[in-house]
């Protein structure tokens, strides 16, 4: 299974504690918004504030240019959408490779997907690039720090679901630990191509189930490099069920950058451009006004905290330039 790009917009603020000093939660903040690439549902994970435009072409890329800084928005930066693995196997419908997580010295391999049983199971790995630390961290306590400043956080749930938590109490991991390093492999991007797919939804009122079609964009071609992200931080954080790494936008920019992207395209292929966006505000923004703001923009999206309750297309549309 390739990679499909659709476009979604979510916050990540406050999925996590506030200031490294403070390990207790902390106010969520609402300044960092993700304008984003829908890749195989991992945005969806964060359903309380996701924006998902109704058209995968909703979002294109010289929209991005006309959105300027303003009282609200502080900067838009394009996202370097980096995969953990390789994509040389699956496990229908999974891509299935090694990993290795170092803990104090002692390494241990892992094939992912995994599943220690039938209710602690890792089927991906997700690498998700933030701005601010403070936003990424506001509101969830930090449940162990490690002796390091690299700002790359993973949650407690994808540790006891590898075994990793050695310690069932109140932090995870071992109060003693002091270093944890995933060594693994990174997929950069290249080139893509416009494919129509679609995927299910499920009426729960009355039990029918549909499938939403559209075009979308499939990479077709990545760059694998070795890599190792060197931990800070244990999230308290069991409500988004997956193996998720939090690590700074510079360091995604920087792998980004560091690669030969040279690539020789088929007919149908064009080289990959970010089409998802990391959206910084001035101070706390709420959802539904930036969805106001960003309608100078684009032509119509829905927010995903409603997603649930919306079942026709028409009640999905609850943002719509001129009210259509």
């Amino acid at each position: 299974m390739k990679k499909i790009i659709i476009l979604v917009i979510v916050v990540i603020a406050g999925t996590f504690g506030f200031f490294k000093l403070a390990e207790l939660a902390n106010t969520k903040l609402n300044t960092m918004y993700y304008l984003a690439s829908n890749s195989n549902g991992y945005f969806d994970e964060l359903y309380d504030a996701v924006i998902f435009p109704t058209d995968n072409e909703s979002l294109p890329l010289e929209a991005i240019s006309t959105i300027k800084p303003n009282d609200t928005i502080k900067a838009i930066y394009p996202y370097y959408d980096l995969e953990i693995g390789t994509n040389d196997e699956y496990d229908d419908p999974f891509r299935k490779y090694e990993i290795q997580w170092e803990l104090d010295g002692n390494t241990q391999a892992f094939t992912i997907p995994y599943e220690k049983d039938a209710n602690n199971s890792v089927k991906v790995l997700y690498s998700i690039a933030y701005i601010d630390e403070n936003t990424l961290t506001s509101g969830r306590r930090i449940a162990h720090r490690f002796d390091c400043d690299s700002g790359i956080y993973v949650t407690e749930y994808m540790l006891e679901c590898l075994g990793l938590d050695k310690n069932k109490n109140d932090n995870a991991v071992d109060i003693d630990s002091e270093h944890l390093t995933l060594h693994t492999q990174i997929m950069i991007p290249l080139a893509t191509h416009m494919i129509h797919t679609g995927i299910p939804e499920m009426n729960f009122e009355t039990g029918v189930e549909r499938t939403i079609e559209f075009d979308a964009r499939e990479v077709t071609q990545y760059k694998i490099i070795e890599y190792s992200f060197e931990i800070e931080g244990v999230i308290a954080q069991r409500d988004h069920p997956g193996g998720f790494i939090y690590y700074p936008y510079e360091q995604s920019k920087e792998i980004y950058d560091s690669v030969d992207k040279t690539v020789e395209l088929a007919e149908d292929e064009s080289l990959w451009v970010p089409n998802t966006y990391i959206v910084e505000c001035n101070g706390d923004v709420g959802m539904a006004d930036l969805g106001n703001l960003l309608l100078q923009d684009i032509d119509h999206f829905i927010l995903g905290e409603d997603e649930m309750e919306a079942q026709e297309d028409n009640d999905r549309m609850l943002f719509s330039r001129g009210g259509g």
